[in-house]
């Protein structure tokens, strides 16, 4: 039987500066609001800023959609 390796999560704080960079895009980009549930929902991120909401990637990063969203 094959043994699963641990999914990586970032450590809490990094997992923080993602969640303040997300609420920010859900106000600025209509697209990463569409795809969002219209009610409760499990948000996560991978390591490297990728986006999952109840356990599915979005095909998104955080990281980049900031970058290219947020001035400064």
């Amino acid at each position: 039987m094959a043994r699963r390796t641990p999914k990586r999560r970032p450590s809490p704080e990094r997992m923080l500066e993602f969640v303040k960079m997300f609420n920010k895009l859900v106000v600025l980009d209509d697209e990463l609001s569409a795809k969002l549930p219209e009610d409760e929902f499990e948000l996560d991120f991978d390591p490297n800023g990728g986006i999952h909401v109840d356990g599915k990637s979005l095909g998104l990063n955080v990281k980049e959609l900031h970058a290219a969203l947020v001035p400064g």
